[in-house]
């Protein structure tokens, strides 16, 4: 499954990594892809592995260390 979601917070190439980082270390997800200009990431994952749930909080969590 993909879903896309925006992070309002990262706003410079720096923070893009480390949302892709922290992202592609998470067991279940298999493909990240960011689009810094549109503060979007697409975030393919096993829905049998992983809750959506669980990726919304990770992504809010994400959003908020952004400075």
């Amino acid at each position: 499954m993909q879903k896309i979601f925006t992070i309002d917070g990262m706003t410079c190439n720096g923070c893009a990594n480390s949302v892709k980082n922290a992202l592609e270390s998470v067991p279940g997800i298999s493909e990240v892809t960011v689009n810094l200009a549109e503060k979007q990431v697409a975030v393919v994952f096993d829905e049998r592995k992983f809750l959506l749930k669980t990726l919304s909080m990770l992504l809010k969590m994400l959003d908020m260390m952004q400075p």
